[in-house]
């Protein structure tokens, strides 16, 4: 073999070992897309429990209107 190749072969060599176990290789690529994963799973939860939030939160809104109305009624028959 001649000087070239062998060169070539260790640059071939030393461009595949960072591209499979480099910082940003392969390897690095999977382990963000489970962590993505993951996180996107964890997020799901967080919106489910946000809307619960959100409708109780509303519920109790709507419910104080109606009692602060019945009071308005009862100071209006209780002035008459």
């Amino acid at each position: 073999m001649t000087k070239l190749t062998i060169i070539l072969l260790i640059l071939l060599s030393e461009l595949q070992y960072s591209l499979w176990f480099g910082k940003n290789g392969i390897y690095a690529l999977i382990q963000i897309n489970a962590d993505l994963e993951s996180q996107k799973a964890f997020n799901s939860k967080l919106k489910a429990r946000n809307d619960q939030l959100r409708y109780k939160v509303q519920n109790l809104h709507y419910h104080l209107q109606l009692m602060e109305k019945q009071n308005n009624n009862v100071d209006q028959v209780s002035k008459k």
